[in-house]
């Protein structure tokens, strides 16, 4: 998403500037217009790096941002200000940028502005759900509570998100470890053995010869090899950076054979439970789908979901847009239906979330335990081609009589 600096005004007079990611400049000043903000200008932020591209946002761990919320939401439970949390919460902090931007928040707060507005003023620190959960409970008075459900969010998210990569670390290392391995016999071994076949003066066998072949073609342009693989990432990143590429990307991510539908249950799950943690605030639902959508990894995912909140919006039910969208499954649909009619939709939506979370988990296990044997079932059969191929020649002078 691209990054705007907006000079607006608010319905009290004041004049504000703010830095806002949106995905297009359309969708911002429609976002703005919708919220009553008079739009002075809005400018593109060029990035300030290497050959005119934005250099690496800045980011605040995650540990430290679920400390400050947890300790927040106890001085907050004492029953102190929110100036007087935040002048505390500073005193304690060690990372520089969190007591950077904590201190901009406190200077902000104290000079008039809400704690929503404070944090949303970050530069894009902090996502939409957390300013939006804030916002819900500055304006229903029970922000402890809030604060509360938007924790139990994010560790859900995060507790998911962790089991996913703790599952794919030991493929990831045979594959690494595959990788390595043919990569010092093509560069190493193999020509070595090419030279010692050339005093043979007989005709290798043909595998001997083809394997011979790639490693010296490895070796010999090995540097212009590991160029254009580079390169390549290189163009394929700056590529999806773009509205057009990462819409083109994360399509062909779903599309892939077993990780598509994972990253689709889990776009899925990210949706319901941001939906479900919005709508428990008492934000309401169209504004609760703007975030919800807004919030999902997967820019296809995101932009076909952007449209529920604009059928929605203009008198349609939550069910029959979302079936629309062609991403949620008949079962979420009908779940959510029945959420709609009986009055319970948050509910449910915590229901679906929990429901494609055990879906994920299960498709890991399986996957996981078809992958790892046939990983070293691959190494191992790499190894045995690497090495019938460069000891062939020496059987076969063994057995064979001189002519």
């Amino acid at each position: 998403m691209a990054e705007y600096l907006c000079k607006l005004g608010t319905s009290s007079g004041h004049v504000i500037e703010r830095t806002i990611h949106a995905a297009t400049e359309d969708d911002l000043r429609q976002a703005l217009q919708d919220k009553d903000l008079f739009i002075f200008s809005i400018r593109p932020q060029r990035g300030g790096g290497l050959f005119g591209f934005q250099s690496r946002r800045r980011r605040i761990r995650a540990r430290d941002f679920i400390i400050f919320n947890q300790e927040m939401i106890a001085l907050i439970h004492a029953g102190l200000p929110i100036l007087r949390c935040l002048e505390l919460l500073l005193e304690r902090m060690r990372d520089p940028l969190f007591k950077q931007v904590i201190s901009d928040v406190r200077e902000r707060v104290e000079g008039g502005a809400s704690l929503s507005e404070a944090f949303e003023a970050q530069s894009g620190l902090f996502n939409r759900v957390y300013t939006s959960a804030l916002l819900a409970g500055e304006q229903s008075g029970d922000l402890e509570r809030i604060l509360r459900r938007y924790l139990s969010y994010l560790k859900g998210l995060f507790a998911l998100r962790r089991k996913v990569l703790q599952a794919l670390i030991y493929p990831a290392i045979l594959i690494a470890l595959s990788l390595g391995l043919a990569t010092i016999m093509m560069t190493v071994v193999i020509p070595k053995f090419s030279q010692f076949y050339g005093s043979f003066g007989r005709d290798l066998p043909l595998i001997t010869q083809v394997l011979v072949g790639t490693a010296n073609f490895v070796r010999q342009n090995f540097f212009w090899l590991l160029l254009a693989v580079i390169a390549a990432i290189i163009a394929l990143r700056f590529y999806a950076r773009s509205q057009l590429g990462r819409l083109a990307v994360d399509g062909w991510k779903l599309n892939l054979p077993f990780a598509g539908r994972l990253q689709r249950q889990y776009a899925i799950s990210q949706f319901t439970r941001t939906l479900a943690t919005m709508l428990s605030g008492g934000i309401p639902l169209v504004h609760s789908l703007e975030v919800a959508s807004g919030s999902i990894a997967n820019a296809l995912v995101r932009h076909r979901l952007a449209v529920v909140g604009r059928k929605v919006r203009e008198g349609d039910s939550l069910h029959h847009a979302l079936e629309g969208s062609g991403l949620i499954p008949p079962l979420a649909i009908e779940m959510v239906q029945v959420g709609e009619q009986t009055g319970s939709l948050e509910a449910m939506l915590v229901n679906i979330s929990e429901f494609y979370d055990e879906e994920i988990e299960s498709s890991l296990a399986t996957f996981i335990a078809w992958l790892e044997p046939a990983l070293l079932l691959f190494m191992g059969g790499l190894i045995a081609f690497m090495l019938i191929a460069m000891y062939l020649p020496l059987f076969r002078l063994i057995t064979l009589p001189d002519v």
